[in-house]
């Protein structure tokens, strides 16, 4: 394949890019400039049209380096779509879309309210939920803990003062009390039982395959990665892209490559060595599909579905048959034999649900927060707005992408139409990570003055030479999505809140946005987390 004498070692480069649905958008990280024009411009490095010369990839190092950058906004898109069309996705963003309307309110009340006596620097246990659901004693507990270690650094002792839940979780104050305390309000449970829920899906959508867990996010890497190939397939030819996915498959086994290598295996039991990859497409796809709206988390997540095929549907589709049956009738067969809503049900509830909840969100007034909130809690009105514009553009995508599905099934197995389709670029905002020496010297004037964002001392790793680290984010072309600013300021504020509440999602943030959030913590609000033990 290279001209670059025989195959060595080849690692596939890491962290270039990431889909977060606190970020409803596109980002990409560009940490060498040779990273700069394939990920910004894939097309017209294709076209030749650019001062990037494929003749200058040598090795299958330089092969694997650059396709991966090529790739980039092909395999992030993809996340954003089946984010959109998935059942799984979408409550996923609908318990975000729910905790937007009141996250601004119940995190600046819970940094107001003096959870203990003193006057110095404030602390909150985290995560929040986890400390809710502890008993008297285990408080009791947690605390000797936390003085113990405090005084070893000779801190002062924290005193938080104790609360006790009910069975249901729902806080009650202690007994005497003349009030009850700030977080004890009703805002403040139902943002604990919207983490409960999210926690509670990605929970009960991990499975085990031997030693191995496989979660849902496994799934929606492995579309992802199908997305690229079909990219490189359609662009630099199958023969690179077979290349491609073996170094996917031989890379040590993560989330990144487990739910492509459980389908292998699968296809290999039942049509041998041969790699169709439609079908792989179609796995995944039908996998994104289960019903999760009805609360019912287990069975119809998308590992469970991906298990089922690699195990015992595939037999279903015969090996002759594969690229003869339409992704209807292939989706049928599937939907048959493991029962429960079909495909085509699961997709039209999603879209209802996401329809239901932004007519919900849009009719909230400040005067019904005030009434969920109590008369302690002012609600604020620029979280509530931007709460309101971020819910519509993120309904609007999802309409736009459901129309498409059920006018053309077949682009559910044809990522390159769908994203042509959608024109992603137009639809989402992306965020540019780089240093500022790289990415062709943008002008980050234009930028701005074209309604983008820059942001200096951003959370990415040091790029090439040190250089001050920029974030951009090129607004959407759209009239109905989320401007560059507040989508940034909306990622912020989700953030925020699952580094307080979320044991989880505390673990999904990387670490360097974790330390700029918990100095944010210490700035803003003069407070500090303490974490559990």
């Amino acid at each position: 394949m290279s001209s670059g004498g025989p195959d060595t070692e080849v690692r596939l480069p890491r962290d270039l890019g990431g889909f977060d649905q606190r970020f409803f958008g596109v980002e990409l990280k560009i940490h060498r400039q040779a990273d700069c024009w394939p990920a910004l411009c894939p097309w017209e490095v294709l076209a030749g049209e650019t001062p990037f010369d494929l003749a200058s990839l040598s090795s299958d190092q330089d092969w694997a380096n650059f396709l991966s950058a090529l790739t980039l906004r092909m395999h992030e898109g993809q996340h954003a779509l089946d984010y959109l069309y998935s059942p799984w996705g979408g409550e996923v963003l609908r318990c975000r879309m729910r905790l937007s309307s009141i996250v601004g309110d119940v995190f600046g009340g819970l940094f107001q309210y003096a959870v203990f006596a003193s006057d110095r620097l404030r602390h909150i246990p985290a995560p929040y939920a986890k400390w809710c659901r502890f008993s008297a004693d285990a408080r009791t507990r947690q605390l000797r803990a936390w003085n113990a270690e405090r005084r070893a650094m000779g801190l002062p002792d924290v005193n938080i003062e104790p609360l006790t839940f009910n069975q249901r979780g729902v806080p009650e104050a202690l007994r005497g009390r003349a009030a009850p305390p700030r977080f004890t309000t009703p805002l403040r449970v139902e943002c604990l039982f919207a983490y409960d829920r999210l926690e509670h899906l990605v929970e009960t959508s991990t499975v085990l395959r031997g030693t191995q867990r496989i979660t849902a996010a496994a799934v929606f890497e492995a579309s992802a990665v199908l997305a690229q190939l079909s990219m490189i397939g359609e662009t630099m030819g199958a023969d690179r892209a077979h290349r491609y996915l073996f170094q996917v498959l031989g890379a040590p086994v993560s989330q990144h490559n487990i739910a492509l290598l459980l389908m292998l295996d699968g296809i290999e039991r039942f049509y041998g060595k041969i790699i169709p990859q439609r079908l792989l497409r179609a796995m995944v796809a039908w996998s994104l599909l289960g019903d999760v709206t009805g609360g019912d988390f287990g069975r119809p997540a998308p590992t469970r579905r991906l298990m089922f095929l690699a195990e015992r549907g595939l037999s279903k589709i015969p090996v002759d048959e594969i690229n003869a049956f339409s992704v209807v009738d292939i989706f049928a067969r599937w939907d048959a034999a493991y029962g429960g809503a079909t495909w085509d049900a699961a997709l039209r509830k999603t879209l209802m649900d996401f329809q239901a909840i932004s007519d919900e969100l849009q009719g909230v007034s400040i005067a019904f927060s005030l009434s969920l909130a109590g008369e302690s809690v002012k609600p604020n009105t620029e979280y509530l707005d931007l709460a309101k514009t971020w819910c519509r553009s993120v309904v609007e995508r999802a309409r736009m992408v459901h129309g498409i599905i059920f006018e053309q099934p077949e682009y559910l197995v044809e990522p390159m139409r769908m994203q042509e389709r959608i024109d992603l670029q137009a639809e989402l905002p992306v965020l540019v990570t780089c240093a500022e020496g790289l990415a062709l010297r943008m002008d980050w004037d234009s930028l701005r003055a074209a309604g983008g964002v820059v942001v200096a001392g951003a959370r990415a790793p040091p790029a090439e030479g040190g250089d001050v680290i920029r974030q951009a984010i090129w607004p959407s072309a759209s009239r109905h999505c989320i401007d560059a600013l507040s989508a940034l300021r909306q990622r912020d504020i989700f953030a925020n809140c699952d580094l307080v509440f979320s044991d989880s999602l505390w673990r999904s943030v990387d670490r360097e946005f974790q330390e700029h959030m918990l100095a944010t913590l210490r700035e803003t609000f003069h407070a500090e987390l303490l974490h559990i033990f």
